[in-house]
């Protein structure tokens, strides 16, 4: 999706990533079937892993970006703030996190 510009469905994608393997997470940790829910931090409240401020400010921009993505006002807006560069930035980071969440999952 990156490669072909796709970069709104970018975004997108990398929060439904996350949304998932927390939502994995949280049937792991409470034997329960998780909340319907897209907001990654309500699930983290529930997951209680101790998450770095880092990865916290990361997931808050995932989250953000997730409704504007889902639900645009402004398609065109959006297409000019989320350039080529600032969406590298949110793959690499939704990579990382990706990695942190399964490490610490293990």
């Amino acid at each position: 999706m990156f490669q072909t510009g796709r970069y709104i469905y970018t975004v997108f994608m990398g929060h439904l990533a996350i949304e998932k393997v927390l939502k994995g997470l949280f049937q792991k940790t409470n034997l329960k079937v998780p909340p319907k829910t897209h907001d990654l931090i309500f699930l983290l409240t529930f997951i209680q892993v101790k998450v770095p401020e880092d990865k916290i400010s990361f997931i808050q921009v995932l989250n953000d970006a997730q409704i504007r993505t889902r639900y645009p006002d402004n398609l065109e807006k959006l297409v000019k703030e989320y350039t080529a560069d600032v969406i590298q930035n949110i793959l690499i980071e939704t990579e990382e996190l990706l990695l942190w969440i399964e490490e610490k999952s293990s």
